[in-house]
């Protein structure tokens, strides 16, 4: 070389010997001359006596590492929204299914206090967990309407015998 290490870059030199004693050999530096990130590495070779150095752009080292981490950060908010998306599907599925066990708790309430003459219950399409219950209420609801049918035709059977008898018809039926 018919150069000088300071003469190809300024303060080359420094950061030179700076990078040959650091233990990983390498040193981050911005080039004067064309205002570029670049890594030095300079590591010192005993039997030659001397001072291997390369130099590339930072920009070179770290792009496929910067790739990968912008696909990582991508798929991660994709599974985010995912996730935030089945979430809800969820939630909504729920909100569907619990209102439908509501309903029929009271409906079937409403109908045990008198206040409605039917249960007026709504079957349920899914037969999941709580759609379940729901079925196991609406056919305890048919069961006690029909025993509440019975019940009305049994008295009003008695009903009926019991005026025969007031009125002097002992014939039986």
């Amino acid at each position: 070389l018919k150069k000088n290490v300071n003469e190809i870059e300024p303060d080359l030199l420094s950061l030179i010997k700076k990078a040959s004693q650091n233990q990983y050999h390498y040193e981050f530096y911005n080039s004067k001359s064309d205002g570029k990130d670049y890594i030095l590495v300079a590591v010192h070779d005993p039997k030659l006596n001397w001072i291997i150095v390369g130099k590339i752009r930072k920009s070179e080292v770290f792009e496929p590492l910067n790739t990968l981490i912008y696909e990582t950060v991508a798929i991660a908010l994709a599974v985010v929204a995912l996730m935030v998306l089945l979430i809800i599907y969820i939630s909504k599925i729920l909100k569907s299914r619990l209102g439908l066990l509501r309903f029929n708790l009271k409906k079937f309430s409403e109908y045990f206090e008198k206040k409605s003459g039917t249960p007026g219950l709504k079957r349920p399409r899914n037969l999941d967990e709580i759609g379940s219950a729901s079925k196991i209420l609406c056919d305890i609801s048919d069961e006690i309407t029909k025993g509440v049918e019975n019940d009305r035709q049994a008295i009003e059977s008695v009903h009926l015998a019991l005026n025969r008898v007031v009125n002097g018809d002992f014939s039986s039926r």
